[in-house]
């Protein structure tokens, strides 16, 4: 893998914070899963998906209609 040694190091940086926190992944991962959202999260979460995904659209759209012609 190309940056396989920064991944490693990161792994284990978030391994030792576990730790020091006194945390497992099982524990923090239901944490996050337990996080309640607020009232703009999921209007946020839509529209970046549209600005990420909406251009990829698009070009489909054109390439669709251009091809049908």
């Amino acid at each position: 893998m190309l940056f396989q040694k920064k991944l490693d190091r990161s792994f284990e940086y978030f391994k030792e914070e576990g730790k020091k926190h006194g945390e497992t992944l099982r524990e923090a991962r239901e944490r996050d899963e337990n996080m309640k959202l607020e009232r703009t999260d999921i209007p946020a979460m839509i529209i970046s998906a549209l600005m990420v995904f909406g251009p990829i659209f698009l070009v489909l759209i054109v390439i669709l209609l251009l091809c049908l012609r």
